[in-house]
């Protein structure tokens, strides 16, 4: 069977059934002495699938140096090779450029019939100076350096830092690169607090040193949502407007009945009525304020009308409702952030030494999108990605998510209970695949199936609820809008 890529030789028989397969078009050539039996792919594409197996093949025992040891492959159609006089090589979608032919050092790493520079090798190479290749560079920006290096202290700590600096100290003094090396030192110094850090370039790294942390996992997930979201067409405004004012508190009812229940904190309809419109005793005390306490916040006209108008005052808003919606459970530590990591099946949530960091950067974010639901879609994503507190954050999530759409007079959200399942399987697909549009598409059906009941009369609401599936599980019927 021939291989998908294959070879020219200067052996006459290879040659002559090289020339067999192009003119029965069985084969097409991709460059000088390279050919593909594949038809489908573009060159570009099969050229950089098979890059190191053609670099093995024509320049063995090479060594991917500068950028391309820490990225491997290539970036922006360049690969950064040693082992072979000066040179460029041109092919389809990648430029092979061999800086030098030193070859492989002893901690050199071996990759398939090549090597990748070893880490401090690769650190010191991408801090020389540099000229473009064709427009392409063969260092990553120094931001990008500071990043890595932030990275590798959250992942493996303090010591590994300083075991890379002992490396690059020892290449930098046989290989002439004092230079480099001080520039190293002084970035890593910087990132541990013992140098100056007004020389960090990276936004990543002077957050870190100012003593905020974040997850920049996280806040990649909400930067590629303000992406979507930025895109996304709504004509919302006049469609959803709230008419009826009357509907506030009873609305807020369901509204923190259903928030509670999702959570598992569940109620017959009856017993929740005593306890929010009658303030009857409960034989469950904590259980019976979790659904209280949310309703004193969602029935307040002017609570939900409250949006951060800064970084300090959104953390401070969220610390605030949180204890008031859980001050009956001491245990949780209401209004403090965790003091342990959370998770949800095998998603893990952010830290609790980068939440208050994490919840910074991203307010950042949330500034750069329109009021109402964009930043209604935001704030749900971002306090559900982060679970800042202990327990309560997906009744705070839902909570800042109904404050932004109340604020821009859009009405609210309710989940109801046959509605459970679409919620979380579409916040799934955002922690999961990056998948926002099932997210937008049914907080969107959410919206307008929970701004279309008439709220003014409790019992006619309480039947159409009814009527239209709420109470009922997802095992047990869909909703009707």
């Amino acid at each position: 069977m021939i291989a998908e890529i294959f070879y020219g030789s200067s052996d006459s028989k290879t040659s002559q059934f090289i020339s067999k397969l192009l003119k029965e078009g069985k084969a097409r050539k991709l460059a000088p002495k390279i050919y593909t039996t594949n038809f489908e792919s573009t060159p570009e594409v099969l050229i950089e699938k098979n890059i190191f197996h053609i670099v093995e093949h024509f320049y063995p025992g090479s060594v991917l140096v500068h950028r391309s040891a820490l990225e491997i492959r290539p970036r922006d159609g360049l690969l950064v090779l040693s082992g072979k006089k000066r040179a460029k090589i041109e092919l389809p979608g990648v430029i092979i450029y061999f800086v030098d032919e030193r070859g492989p050092t002893p901690k050199d790493t071996n990759f398939l019939g090549l090597y990748i520079a070893h880490e401090a090798r690769a650190f010191l190479e991408n801090l020389t100076q540099a000229r473009p290749i064709d427009g392409h560079y063969k260092n990553l920006p120094r931001e990008e350096l500071e990043k890595r290096l932030l990275k590798k202290l959250e992942q493996v700590g303090e010591s590994e830092l300083n075991r890379l600096r002992d490396e690059a100290r020892e290449y930098a003094l046989k290989e002439n690169m004092q230079k480099e090396f001080k520039e190293l030192e002084q970035m890593i110094g910087a990132i541990l607090g013992t140098k100056d850090v007004s020389k960090l370039r990276s936004d990543q790294a002077k957050f870190y040193t100012s003593g905020m942390h974040y997850d920049s996992d996280r806040i990649q997930l909400m930067t590629d949502f303000f992406s979507f979201l930025k895109d996304w067409p709504l004509n919302l405004d006049k469609d959803l407007k709230m008419e009826k004012p009357s509907h506030f508190r009873n609305k807020a009812f369901f509204e923190s009945y259903f928030s509670n229940f999702i959570e598992g904190t569940e109620f017959e309809i009856e017993e929740a009525e005593e306890i929010i419109f009658d303030k009857k005793e409960s034989s469950r005390p904590k259980d019976a304020h979790d659904i209280l306490g949310t309703f004193e916040i969602v029935a307040d006209a002017g609570e939900m009308r409250r949006t951060p108008s800064d970084e300090n005052d959104f953390l401070s808003l969220l610390k605030e409702r949180h204890e008031k919606m859980m001050e009956a459970r001491l245990e949780i530590e209401p209004g403090q952030w965790k003091e342990k990591n959370n998770r949800a099946g095998n998603t893990y949530f952010v830290e609790p030494e980068k939440v208050e960091g994490t919840l910074a950067r991203a307010f950042g974010i949330y500034q750069g999108l329109p009021s109402g639901f964009h930043r209604a879609a935001f704030m749900m994503v971002l306090i559900t990605e982060v679970h800042p507190f202990r327990d309560g954050n997906g009744r705070l999530a839902r909570i800042m998510m109904n404050a932004e759409l109340e604020s821009s007079d859009l009405g609210s959200i309710i989940i109801p209970n046959c509605y459970r399942e679409d919620y979380l399987l579409s916040l799934k697909a955002i922690s999961r695949r990056k998948r926002f549009d099932p997210f937008i598409r049914m907080l969107l059906r959410a919206l307008k199936f929970s701004n279309a009941i008439d709220f003014s009369d409790y019992r006619n609401a309480l039947n159409e609820v009814k009527k239209r599936n709420w109470f009922l599980l997802p095992s047990e019927g869909k909703i009707i809008d």
